[in-house]
């Protein structure tokens, strides 16, 4: 089918019209959007920075007490002295020594108690010069058994029961000679100091800090209930591959309504893991964030209803103008059919042919992309048109009740052409493409036939606008179908024999098809819509 004999441009609808707001509320959705995702990254960022800030200055803070306390014990453990003595080899005056050593440590007004434990000999001594005995059955000796099992060679308990009148931090070293592990020595701080410090660490007000060894038990903590806990318990059951980190990294999740950050401290061979409610670890951090991305949601609502407040008004204005087109056609429609003794009937019948044919048509592969709905609708629209040029003329043949002369029949066929010329003439002088391409296209060919021999161009075949084809069945139905002053109306069964006797002379044979699949729809609107 040649597309070339049917040019057409589509009538502006709200849907193109409106095209420049969408690319509008497009572009300022797709910064809003962007301005979230940026402000995002800005908040993990600025997440991860905080994490570290508060983990290097938790590592700073500890180094006051907790490190340089691990260092004491350390070096207690590495008394030369002391190993000795535990080993069996040293004299009673290098126990005496390493006992001294002990007293010495106490001095120091960060701590409260000194120890050593000989694993050979099964002894307790304190910087006091307290000599107790070691024994696995005693519950309070579990812990300098369980330590002595473990493979760090620092240790940290909890000691609530010592003569001391509080509860004491107990910081432990291994003592090795060589490969062989002879006992521990360490030094006793009193925790409510610690836990001072601790607090002043934790993100948030209602938050937590807690420090565990390599198998998950937490050692240290603020508050104190969740000592001697297992960590992977405290996390929710999260993976214990949480606390496998190498120093570098700094892990952090969410849990419900929680917050965990998890880092590794190589100086203390422990995990130090902060615990804090969403709200209060997040709020300094996301305020700004959270209103760049309040403000940009709101912006998006507010752009949405501009545009359908601007929609509306414009889709209102369309309709408006379109309903005021239609008076217009109907009224030149109308002049036409008034000097041909028609009635606004012929107007409405015909138009709802055509749209019964083209929408049939549109079903066939062959014409489906070009039948679109616009096209149709704009078909529609220009239908009433067909005889627009009949205002020029004379009434006498018009509407003369007898057979018209050779002369008269060529003045009658002028009706085409002086039709066109006017709506040409509109749409040169507008500077503006519609509908009335179509109306241009079926108001000069709607007369043509499939074999050439019709008026005004002698077009053949697919050369004939597929616009006018369809208004040629649609026209000469509804001329059948009537009176007019040469002739009475004929019956749906006779106009539908002479209609397939035209198929391949006067129509179209596609058409023809088409047309007989929905001959009852056109026999319905005749009578629906008759003259009387």
């Amino acid at each position: 089918m040649k597309k070339s004999a049917d040019s057409y441009s589509p009538v502006l609808t709200p849907v193109t019209y409106i095209i420049p707001l969408l690319l509008v509320a497009f572009i300022s959705v797709f910064f809003a959007v962007s301005s979230i995702y940026h402000s995002r990254k800005i908040e993990s960022t600025n997440f991860l920075s905080t994490l570290r800030s508060l983990t290097d200055e938790a590592k700073l803070e500890l180094q006051i007490d907790i490190v340089k306390s691990f260092d004491a014990a350390t070096t207690l453990s590495q008394n030369e002295a002391l190993i000795r003595w535990f080993s069996g080899r040293g004299s009673e005056t290098e126990r005496e020594l390493a006992l001294a050593e002990l007293s010495n440590l106490m001095e120091d007004n960060r701590y409260d108690q000194a120890f050593a434990a000989s694993a050979i000999q099964q002894v307790y001594y304190l910087g006091n010069g307290q000599r107790e005995p070691l024994s696995e059955n005693d519950p309070d000796d579990t812990w300098f058994f369980e330590a002595m099992e473990m493979h760090t060679l620092i240790d940290i308990n909890i000691d609530n029961n010592n003569d001391i009148g509080h509860t004491l931090l107990w910081v432990n070293a291994k003592v090795i000679d060589g490969e062989t592990l002879l006992g521990m020595a360490g030094l006793g701080m009193n925790i409510e100091r610690i836990q001072k410090e601790l607090a002043d660490l934790i993100p948030g007000e209602s938050g937590a800090i807690l420090f565990a060894d390599e198998i998950g038990r937490v050692r240290l903590s603020y508050p104190m209930e969740m000592n001697n806990k297992n960590l992977s318990e405290i996390l929710n059951n999260k993976s214990t591959k949480y606390i496998d980190l190498d120093g570098r990294k700094i892990q952090s999740f969410k849990r419900g309504e929680t917050v965990y950050t998890v880092s590794y401290l190589p100086d203390l061979n422990l995990n130090m893991v902060y615990m804090a409610p969403t709200e209060d670890f997040l709020s300094p951090v996301f305020s700004l964030t959270r209103l760049y991305s309040i403000l940009s949601i709101a912006l998006i609502f507010l752009l949405i209803i501009v545009f359908l407040i601007v929609f509306q008004r414009l889709r209102s204005t369309i309709i408006y103008q379109n309903k005021s087109q239609d008076m217009t056609i109907h009224s030149m429609s109308m002049l036409a059919e008034l000097k041909d003794n028609e009635t606004g009937a012929h107007i409405i019948r015909t138009r709802k042919y055509c749209r019964i044919l083209s929408e049939e048509l549109s079903r066939d592969s062959k014409y489906s992309k070009y039948l679109t709905p616009a096209y149709i609708a704009d078909l529609e629209r220009s239908a009433p048109l067909h005889d627009v040029g009949k205002v020029g003329i004379p009434d006498s043949i018009l509407q003369k009740p007898g057979k018209l002369t050779v002369q008269e029949f060529e003045i009658i066929k002028t009706h085409t052409v002086m039709g066109a010329n006017v709506l040409e003439d509109a749409i040169r002088n507008y500077e503006f493409q519609s509908y009335l391409t179509i109306g241009v296209q079926l108001v000069r060919h709607h007369h043509e036939k499939w074999d050439g021999t019709g008026y005004p161009d002698g077009l053949k075949g697919e050369n004939i606008p597929l616009s006018a084809r369809i208004m040629a069945i649609a026209d000469v139905y509804d001329a059948l179908r009537s009176v007019r002053p040469y002739k009475d109306a004929i019956s749906h069964e006779k106009s539908l024999s002479i209609i397939k006797e035209g198929s391949g002379t006067h129509f179209e044979p596609d058409l023809v098809e088409a047309f007989l699949r929905r001959e009852k729809e056109f026999e319905l609107i005749s009578l629906d819509y008759s003259d009387n």
